[in-house]
């Protein structure tokens, strides 16, 4: 006759595997992590698919005041970056901007934009760059850019004309 604590002991050396209590347990602490952390998830991939778009917005804006800074481009106007129909690569598109008198023949502001055009990047984000005549100095244009959703301004800059 087996005494209790044999009766146990022998009980232990059979148990191989996990009750379906502690499955169940451990089933449920998974499904309750991924609901929480899904929709995080899902809000860092949009961030980083904006940022490719903000980065090269951020790009044409040095571009675009270096440009005017060196009579390269002349003309008050806009240039909006985004991504091509919310689904494409990341494009720009220039208005009123003209090249200016120091610019060589044929000159392009595509030939001085290192955008890369490779990728889709599915963001509807759309920064504009605006370029108005400065209002204290004449010879001078005010450049900005604001983001169409939040309509945060950025670099405030007067270069001269």
């Amino acid at each position: 006759m087996m005494t209790k604590i044999a009766h146990i002991r022998e009980n232990r050396k059979n148990n191989k595997g996990f009750s379906l209590v502690e499955l169940i347990i451990v089933i449920a602490i998974m499904v309750a992590l991924i609901a929480v952390m899904g929709p995080q998830y899902v809000k860092y991939v949009q961030s980083s698919r904006d940022a490719v778009v903000g980065d090269a917005a951020e790009s044409m804006l040095s571009v675009v005041k270096s440009e005017y800074a060196m009579n390269n481009l002349t003309g008050a106007g806009t240039i909006q970056i985004s991504a091509d129909s919310g689904n494409g690569p990341v494009i720009f598109k220039a208005t009123g901007v003209t090249a200016g008198a120091n610019a060589k023949t044929g000159y392009k502001l595509s030939d001085v934009v290192s955008i890369d055009s490779s990728k889709a990047v599915k963001s509807s984000v759309l920064y504009t760059i605006n370029i108005v005549a400065s209002t204290v100095d004449p010879n001078a244009y005010d450049i900005t850019m604001t983001k169409a959703d939040s309509g945060a301004v950025t670099g405030m800059v007067d270069v001269t004309k």
